[in-house]
């Protein structure tokens, strides 16, 4: 550490390059973000640092010490050199990939970082901008708008859904997730307008049912639940009123589980139950057939019934051991008329 680093006033300031901001913070988990900014008011871009260095500063327990770096390497933003680490020179990294795009494209910078002449690209580039970021819209989503029309060949209107898209899910401003998911498009062949408006409207349902999930389990929806709904949705065909339904029915459980919910949608599509109305009639029918299945069983299970021969009846006749004795008084006919078994019928 700097001899005067400890003792010396924070005045000053702490050059942090734009591109960290527009490609690479909300990315980053609150340690690995904090990590790097002390990193840079310490070293600065191209300085190396130890491990027992991040460990001084203690800004997160030791034990998390492994997990942040690895953070930081896996973003990019710095670099494993021997035994040490180097905080990566963002400028010149960004400046290397442009300039290796520009090659690979074949065209020269002529606007806004990205040098295409393309009418319709420039119309669709400021419809993004206008809409989506007020006009203030960092160059690398510019770089990533002609990453989808040149190497993706997404149709313009496919860009404009990818941004609509990020602006929906709140990761417009991340360009890695922005990236991420405009490479997911592309894997999976959503294109055209035809291939993604499918995608799009199961999509919208599963967020729509997560929303829902999330308000009744009182929490909020991992990476599990969401693929749960997933299924929901494509193989159930599972809407809102189903979903609020399927969740009622499960409410003795007391703790529901997302599994519980699953059960019972699966149930009800392999019994074909094709909306909650259905969903209403196949409940009634299974409490039905379960109370007379408990009823059933009770009544095996409390019974004492025997044959005639087990209690000893021959013939018509009672056993001996069976009659009752003298000394037995019958029960009153009114006290068994409280339990509605008396013996007077009512016309003696």
């Amino acid at each position: 550490m700097p001899k005067d680093f400890k003792d010396r006033l924070l005045l000053s300031d702490t050059g942090i390059p734009d591109i960290f901001v527009a490609k690479y913070a909300q990315s980053l988990t609150r340690d690995a973000l904090l990590l790097y900014l002390w990193l840079m008011m310490r070293f600065g871009s191209g300085s190396s640092f130890t491990e027992k260095d991040v460990k001084e500063l203690n800004i997160f327990p030791v034990s998390d010490t492994d997990k942040v770096i690895a953070d930081l390497l896996s973003a990019g933003l710095i670099g494993k050199s021997d035994r040490k680490f180097v905080i990566t020179d963002l400028k010149v990294v960004e400046v290397e990939e442009y300039t290796a795009d520009v090659l690979a494209r074949g065209y020269v910078n002529n606007d806004k970082g990205t040098g295409s002449d393309d009418k319709t690209r420039d119309v669709l580039a400021n419809s993004i901008n206008s809409t989506f970021y007020q006009g203030y819209m960092p160059y690398v989503f510019y770089r990533l708008l002609d990453k989808c029309l040149n190497e993706y060949k997404f149709e313009g209107q496919v860009v404009y859904k990818l941004f609509e898209y990020g602006k929906d899910n709140r990761i417009d401003r991340d360009y890695i997730a922005m990236e991420k998911v405009a490479s997911d498009w592309y894997k999976k062949g959503y294109t055209t307008c035809d291939r993604l408006d499918s995608f799009l409207e199961e999509n919208g349902r599963v967020n729509k049912l997560r929303k829902v999930l999330a308000a009744l389990m009182h929490r909020r929806m991992n990476e599990n639940d969401i693929e749960h709904i997933k299924k929901w949705v494509m193989a159930y065909d599972t809407d809102e009123e189903l979903l609020r339904y399927a969740f009622r029915v499960n409410d003795y459980k007391g703790e529901i589980k997302t599994t519980d919910v699953e059960n019972t949608l699966s149930a009800w599509y392999k019994a074909g139950v094709t909306g909650v109305e259905s969903a209403v009639v196949y409940e009634e029918e299974r409490h039905k057939e379960n109370k007379s299945k408990y009823s059933r069983k009770k009544g095996r299970a409390g019974s004492s019934w025997k044959t005639g021969a087990e209690a000893g009846i021959l013939d018509g006749s009672v056993a001996e051991e069976d009659k009752p004795s003298a000394e037995e008084e019958p029960i009153p006919d009114d006290i068994l008329d409280m339990f509605g078994v008396g013996g007077s019928d009512g016309n003696d």
